[in-house]
């Protein structure tokens, strides 16, 4: 048996766009920005950017799409997910993306990601404090 979960905190890349599946179930794809300090070859301290892909179902995609834009910054929880598919000139693909069960919009009152109005249901997740992020 294997466990399967990530936690990421990130920015979104551009602004989430809700689309419907044939049977009108909503879904929402999302680039997720993650930054890291990492020490280079030549010993000095700097950034570095993973591009994430993200997926999110129902209410909560509906959610992210209603309140979050480019920029903003989430919490998100999920677990791994590798699809195939052939792609329009007959190549077969694969991508790794993050299903996500959970997405927490981060940020005050007022600020960019301010979701006021909108009380995200109970989550048996551990609530993440900034102090606890160590970058």
């Amino acid at each position: 048996m294997g466990v399967n979960v990530v936690h990421l905190i990130g920015n979104l890349g551009h602004d989430p766009e809700l689309r419907e599946t044939a049977n009108g179930n909503p879904v929402l794809n999302l680039r997720l920005a993650v930054n890291e300090r990492r020490k280079g070859p030549d010993g000095e301290w700097g950034e570095a950017v993973e591009w994430v892909n993200v997926t999110t179902w129902g209410r909560t995609a509906e959610n992210v799409a209603k309140f979050l834009r480019k920029g903003s910054q989430i919490y998100v929880e999920g677990s791994l997910r590798t699809r195939d598919w052939t792609d329009k000139e007959g190549k077969d693909r694969r991508s790794t993306e993050i299903s996500a069960k959970t997405v927490k919009f981060l940020g005050g009152k007022g600020s960019p990601n301010s979701t006021e109005g909108y009380s995200p249901a109970p989550s048996t997740s551990p609530r993440v404090e900034a102090s606890d992020i160590p970058f």
